[in-house]
């Protein structure tokens, strides 16, 4: 049964980027059980490529314990569409801007926590704006190779997990190289 067809379904708190939902559902021997999970915003993330380079962010949070790389990227506002939200955020983050967008994948997160992620690649990125961060993020923007890339990609302190499997599945499936292709202009 889908999430949103749950019959006795009940929102326990509604927050700003949060919602906590309940229900209870038959179990397989009869019993009834209780289930919650949290809905939150969906967001985006984006791969910037400028010169023939990933380029990540290295950056920390107040709520975080050190410094670390992961992809551009954040909430989707109210009113934005998913393409709308990675420009801005790309801008924000990075100052740069891009004619050249692809959505690349959407990644589900299904269980206690419920969140779609939009994975976009922005090509042929050039750097036209200072950023404008908000005030709980410093971000440094690191240009890598593909090697780079793949050496930040996967450590466990990347912080876009998903990434980061999918590299992993690219990998086992023979399939990295195609991966990389997409990313460039011109095959490295």
């Amino acid at each position: 049964m889908s999430f949103n067809k749950k019959n006795n379904l009940k929102k326990k708190y509604s927050g700003k980027f949060i919602d906590i939902y309940s229900w209870k559902e038959k179990m397989y021997d009869g019993k009834v059980g209780y289930f919650e999970t949290a809905v939150t915003a969906d967001g985006v993330q984006i791969l910037a490529i400028k010169d023939n380079k990933i380029c990540i962010p290295y950056e920390t949070q107040p709520s975080m314990n050190n410094w670390v790389h992961g992809c551009f990227g954040g909430r989707i506002d109210n009113g934005e569409t998913p393409l709308q939200a990675a420009k801005r955020e790309l801008k924000e983050e990075s100052g740069f801007v891009s004619n050249d967008w692809k959505l690349f994948k959407v990644f589900n997160k299904d269980g206690k926590i419920k969140w779609n992620c939009h994975f976009y690649i922005a090509k042929n990125c050039i750097k036209k704006y200072d950023q404008s961060l908000d005030n709980g993020e410093k971000i440094k923007v690191i240009e890598c190779n593909w090697n780079e890339f793949l050496k930040y990609v996967t450590d466990f302190k990347f912080r876009f997990h998903y990434l980061s499997q999918y590299i992993l599945k690219l990998h086992y499936d023979k399939k990295l190289t195609e991966f990389k292709n997409k990313l460039f202009s011109k095959p490295l």
